[in-house]
């Protein structure tokens, strides 16, 4: 993946990436932990990788974890 739109993730640090019906909000730098903390449980041969998604905050963070995966 680009390395721009990840030094874009990782740039907006506090602002807030992800925010809930609930009010509830993710930052641009938790995402881009959490997302890390996701791509770690990813082997690094190449590999075909399955992500399901619904309209959630740990949709998102597998996606963006695999896109740091390359």
């Amino acid at each position: 993946m680009s390395s721009k739109f990840m030094n874009q993730i990782e740039s907006n640090g506090l602002h807030v990436a992800l925010k809930s019906d609930s009010g509830d909000w993710i930052s641009y730098q938790d995402l881009a932990k959490k997302a890390d903390i996701f791509a770690e449980g990813i082997p690094s041969r190449p590999t075909l990788l399955l992500i399901e998604m619904q309209n959630e905050a740990e949709a998102i963070i597998a996606y963006v974890g695999a896109l740091r995966c390359g």
